[in-house]
């Protein structure tokens, strides 16, 4: 049923131990950071491969803005910026299952929990608007281009303006937790565990629009 080509690889590299920044690196307390938004690669991807079903329901400009957020998919300059401060802990791209998942992942990996606010989170105006009009959570959406970046408090506007001086929008949503508790903080105050995202909304929505 493949309609085009799809190409997959991997790439290994060496570095020293000491340094590399892993994903279950985080430290309880460390304040996260998420840069650009969540949903970057979904959106682009909706934008493209449901555009006439989002004709009408979302206008052309934000849809041609939409398919541009593929163009942000590549983290390597903020990695590198925020690599070479020291109290960075961890890094971690959100791919699959959206920026939820990511946290999920550095969660587990650092044997830690979390609490983010939900007010806090960085969603673009074009993700908002195609998600409102698929009925998708932003925040399980495809997230590749974004990054989550655990920090030593006392570093976190160290690595706020290291990314402001690339041109990368960046924001703190929460901080790295003793124990195994993952809440999300809704904008009414209510906190909501998070246990796992079953599948990305990405491919949940092609497979009902496809």
């Amino acid at each position: 049923g493949l309609t085009r080509p799809i190409v997959s690889g991997f790439m290994l590299g060496e570095a020293e131990k000491s340094s590399y920044i892993t994903t279950g690196g985080a430290r309880a307390g460390d304040t996260i950071i998420l840069t650009k938004g969540a949903g970057i690669e979904g959106t682009g991807i909706l934008a493209v491969d449901l555009r006439d079903r989002l004709a009408g329901k979302v206008d052309e400009t934000t849809l041609r803005n939409a398919k541009d957020m593929l163009r942000q998919v590549s983290v390597v300059p903020e990695a590198l910026a925020a690599s070479s401060i020291k109290g960075v802990h961890s890094i971690h791209t959100p791919t699959e299952g959206g920026v939820l998942n990511g946290l999920l992942e550095v969660s587990e990996a650092s044997n830690l929990g979390f609490r983010v606010y939900e007010k806090d989170l960085l969603v673009a105006p074009e993700t908002r608007a195609i998600c409102r009009a698929l009925s998708v959570d932003p925040l399980r959406l495809l997230s590749s281009g974004a990054l989550l970046i655990t920090v030593d408090p006392s570093r976190a506007d160290e690595v706020l303006r290291a990314l402001d001086g690339i041109g990368v929008k960046a924001q703190v949503i929460g901080k790295v937790t003793v124990g195994s508790i993952r809440h999300i903080v809704a904008d009414d105050g209510s906190a909501v565990t998070v246990d796992n995202v079953d599948q990305d909304e990405l491919y949940r929505v092609l497979g009902e629009h496809t």
